[in-house]
């Protein structure tokens, strides 16, 4: 059974993916901010891993295990609750980087990261601004890690995720709750531009089929790996469509 290190498994996509990790029988160490999480409970998916909590005791914890196999990093902070630059590049940059640091490599075959959609030279907010720097500068770091040594570095472009459990906050869940209200008004652009949608199940089981390949593969250096549907939909369809699903008035 290969032990691998999961951070933001409590997330959105983290919590679907260690159900599809586990199915696949994994055994994982999940780092997480909060050890009493309430999902630590009631979730049977996680009752059977190794629960270790970002602080500087369990970060010693950590330095003992010499079997990690893996390390799937999917924790990341948007900027979004006014977090300052230096907290955001902290935890996009220094944080996953400061894991690979300590982290036992004798038997670490592979990093995969999860990256943005996001393209830099976007007209962003100034947190979302710091979010997609600090993704951009530690990709660039895992590119020049896999250059000097022999583990495998993944990265992971993840498009739009949609799906039960999202931020009430994002684009999709904010929409939906406004036409089930009947609101009278949505203010919205013109919605002429085309995102790729994809189901946060979907998601996961993707990332689960890559980490499955490079399991059972023996491969080195860089590789870049782009999940979505392949499609992409104009935000005023997808408004559209979501009226006539939610059948708001």
């Amino acid at each position: 059974m290969k032990l691998i290190l999961v951070t933001g498994g409590t997330g959105f996509l983290g919590k679907k993916l260690v159900e599809e990790l586990d199915k696949n029988n994994f055994k994982l160490i999940i780092l997480t901010r909060n050890k009493q999480n309430i999902i630590f409970k009631n979730n049977k998916f996680f009752k059977n891993h190794i629960i270790l909590q970002n602080n500087k005791e369990d970060f010693e914890k950590l330095k003992k295990f010499k079997n990690v196999y893996g390390v799937v990093h999917l924790s990341t902070c948007y900027g979004r609750n006014g977090e300052t630059k230096k907290e955001i590049y902290s935890a996009n940059y220094s944080y996953p980087l400061n894991i690979y640091k300590i982290i036992d490599k004798k038997n670490l075959k592979f990093y995969l990261n999860t990256d943005t959609y996001f393209k830099l030279g976007l007209e962003l907010p100034k947190g979302l601004a710091y979010y997609l720097e600090s993704k951009k500068k530690f990709l660039d770091k895992i590119r020049l890690i896999s250059q000097k040594s022999d583990l495998n570095m993944i990265n992971c472009r993840i498009f739009q995720m949609y799906g039960e459990g999202d931020n009430k906050d994002k684009f999709i869940p904010n929409i939906i709750n406004k036409l089930k209200n009947n609101e009278p008004k949505i203010n919205l652009t013109k919605g002429k531009q085309r995102k790729d949608f994809i189901y946060v199940l979907d998601a996961a089981s993707a990332i689960s089929i890559i980490v499955n390949h490079h399991c059972n593969n023996n491969l080195k250096g860089f590789h870049n790996y782009e999940i979505g549907s392949g499609k992409t939909y104009s935000i005023k369809y997808i408004a559209r469509h979501l009226k006539f699903k939610t059948k708001s008035k």
